[in-house]
């Protein structure tokens, strides 16, 4: 039986935020959509396939695009999506953010190497 409400249970969830540099200093350009949107594809295929949580969406804008992905266990999830993070093709990948709890708990910022697109 589950104890508490929707709020309290969202409040346990932990998160790993995705940030990645696009093309521009603004939205990114055709080929930054083409890209990113197939990596949200195979991050959400791998994440659901494994069990660790859910891709919740994106949100674009002052030249980066910010990844959201929610479940119980931060670390489990980045241990699940680092190969292909690490694999993709587009404007290198900044960083990504563990955080272990709601908004305000602690966090732990990781440094990605990725590949980056030519051209």
């Amino acid at each position: 039986m589950l104890t508490g409400t929707a709020d309290q249970m969202d409040d346990q969830r932990q998160a790993v935020f995705v940030f990645i540099k696009l093309s521009d200093g603004d939205m990114g350009d055709e080929r930054d959509d083409e890209a990113i949107y197939a990596l949200e594809d195979r991050l959400n295929q791998v994440i659901e396939e494994q069990g660790v949580g859910e891709l919740d969406g994106d949100e674009w804008g002052n030249g980066n695009c910010q990844l959201f992905m929610y479940g119980k266990n931060a670390d489990r999830i980045f241990e699940v999506i680092t190969p292909l993070l690490l694999a993709h093709e587009a404007p290198a990948i900044s960083y990504a953010v563990k955080r272990y709890g709601p908004a305000g708990a602690p966090e732990r910022m990781v440094h990605l190497r990725a590949n980056k697109r030519l051209g």
